[in-house]
């Protein structure tokens, strides 16, 4: 998965994430490399896609990674074409926009 995040190859990680029967915090691990190996070759689509995928929609993510000073990122994932695509796929993006976070019980 990881040299075809590399390469640009969106279906084939697609696919293999798909087929991959793990245990969900280990399908986490995978994804997060994924997006990793897919953000440092510039492959923006990928990344959406995993992200979409694995359902980091969480609130509790989103608060950390606000935290963590990631609001970039954020904005980033939460373009219009994510906003299309996951309402395609009836998922919701959670606006963080107004979000407190607390700095004592945010991840470092």
């Amino acid at each position: 998965m990881m040299l075809a995040a590399k390469f640009g190859h969106e279906h084939v990680v697609l696919y293999l994430y798909d087929h991959h029967d793990d245990e969900p915090m280990r399908r986490s691990a995978i994804a997060y490399s994924v997006m990793n190996e897919a953000a440092k070759a510039h492959h923006d689509e990928i990344v959406r896609a995993m992200w979409l995928q694995t359902n980091f929609q969480s609130s509790d993510l989103l608060r950390r990674a606000k935290a963590a000073g990631h609001v970039d990122f954020i904005k980033w994932l939460r373009q219009d074409t994510v906003r299309e695509q996951a309402n395609a796929t009836n998922m919701t993006i959670i606006d963080i926009s107004n979000v407190h976070v607390d700095q004592a019980t945010a991840a470092p």
